[in-house]
């Protein structure tokens, strides 16, 4: 049976209860016990992969949040700028959109052990860590952080191309100079060259305008400069990727049916340059 000395015991204990200490302590322990910045995380339910020169994409954002970010942690399978696949373990901590209006996953990469940003429309798929494989990204998103249902990560045309222009212009760069090589760029070599680079972007889950394509092919002249970065930005691309362009590297020389020497001598500097061997 409760008596007078108990309650009074007990609202000693209330009356001297200091809630900010107890709120500090709280925190406190929690960060010990949880690990803030999410390195603590299940097995990958997928094989990790990951490129060999995994920098961070540097993104400008805006500051409203698209989401409700909060430590959500999940796999997913991503295709970068250059067209890389990686699949990894990630911890959001903050979901913004860019200056080009993309959304952007913020959070720790948990393979590289760093933080990273992410654009939710190059995820492919993503994977609870029971197994759970949700190829819907865009559902899986409104679910885990709360999406309005207006949200889309569908691009419109204009932010396509962008990134269609970006996978496409090392490709471009190359077959331009090949055609380039005589001083004449014929409209049977740029129809090579628009077909090849039209194959690398739906690759890439684009479909951009051919003409397009085509008009930015027309109107590029590459430099010494522009040739070096583009040889840096094809040795991360695939090796398919890389025989596919040499192949049609050959078939802008052939197109107008004659093989000129310095078509010859380029093709096969490129090609000892990134296959280690000549083929013209």
């Amino acid at each position: 049976m409760r008596t007078d000395s108990t309650f009074t015991a007990v609202f000693g204990a209330i009356a001297s209860f200091d809630l900010e200490d107890f709120e500090m302590s709280f925190l406190n322990a929690a960060r010990t016990l949880l690990d803030i910045r999410g390195d603590i995380t299940p097995p990958p339910p997928r094989d990790i992969v990951l490129p060999c020169d995994d920098l961070p994409e540097e993104e400008p954002y805006e500051q409203n949040d698209v989401g409700t970010a909060e430590g959500q942690s999940f796999m997913i399978e991503y295709k970068d700028s250059k067209g890389r696949i990686s699949t990894r373990r990630i911890t959001v901590w903050g979901i913004k959109r860019n200056t080009a209006n993309h959304v952007l996953l913020y959070g720790k990469c948990h393979e590289r052990k760093a933080d990273r940003s992410f654009r939710a429309d190059r995820i492919l798929t993503c994977f609870d860590y029971d197994g759970e494989v949700h190829e819907n990204v865009e559902q899986f998103l409104k679910d885990t952080f709360g999406m309005p249902a207006s949200f889309e990560l569908k691009q419109s045309p204009k932010e396509a191309w962008d990134d269609a222009r970006d996978i496409i212009r090392p490709h471009v760069q190359i077959l331009a100079a090949v055609s380039l090589s005589d001083h004449v760029m014929q409209e049977c070599e740029i129809s090579v060259g628009t077909a090849h680079c039209l194959a690398i972007a739906e690759e890439n889950g684009l479909k951009p305008d051919t003409k397009k394509i085509r008009a930015f092919f027309k109107r590029v002249r590459p430099t010494e400069k522009s040739l070096l970065r583009t040889c840096d930005d094809l040795r991360s691309c695939p090796p398919h990727q890389i025989s596919s362009l040499i192949t049609a590297a050959v078939a802008v020389m052939d197109a107008d049916g004659a093989r000129h020497q310095e078509e010859v001598e380029l093709i096969n500097q490129l090609s000892e340059e990134l296959l280690g061997m000549p083929v013209a």
